[in-house]
């Protein structure tokens, strides 16, 4: 899934992907900090974001 801003509708650069693990896995280590179209792509594990009410710096 290719992420768009909301607002122009453009691509913002970056995408995610579903994948098994070993899948996963192969594709991050033989992917990440390769060029591709003139770009290095980074590839990661997504980590879910936490909203500033459950974050441990909340309040402070």
């Amino acid at each position: 899934r290719l992420v768009k801003d909301k607002q122009t509708g453009r691509r913002r650069g970056f995408g995610f992907v579903t994948m098994n693990v070993q899948g996963a896995n192969d594709a991050m280590s033989s992917l990440n900090d390769n060029e591709f179209q003139e770009r290095v792509l980074k590839v990661r594990e997504a980590k879910e974001k936490t909203s500033p009410e459950n974050s441990s710096q909340a309040g402070e």
